[in-house]
């Protein structure tokens, strides 16, 4: 940013700066299967990551971690939680309300 330096999809995949690559003219398709993959998954849980995430830039390193737990356990107490260990005694994909 503070050189204005444009970066390739090659280096941004390989810097971290972006999670995939993929063809040209494939970004609609690619981005719809990775919302329908997303869309199979728990809500609370995707909401308590991307919460974790964000607070990481402001909590202390051991508050951050202790949210994190807290998190966690509240979301295995939950009806995907429990939906989510239904399912894998049962050895299915969840299916997540």
């Amino acid at each position: 940013m503070l050189t204005a330096r444009s970066v390739g999809a090659d280096e941004a995949l390989r810097i971290g700066l972006a999670d995939r690559v993929v063809p040209e003219g494939h970004a609609r398709e690619s981005a719809l299967a990775l919302a329908a993959q997303l869309a199979e998954l728990s809500r609370p849980a995707l909401r308590d990551v991307i919460r974790c995430v964000d607070n990481s830039f402001d909590l202390p390193l051991e508050q951050g971690l202790a949210e994190e737990v807290s998190r966690v356990e509240g979301l295995f107490d939950g009806p995907d939680g429990l939906e989510g260990m239904r399912a894998f005694l049962e050895k299915r994909p969840p299916r997540f309300s």
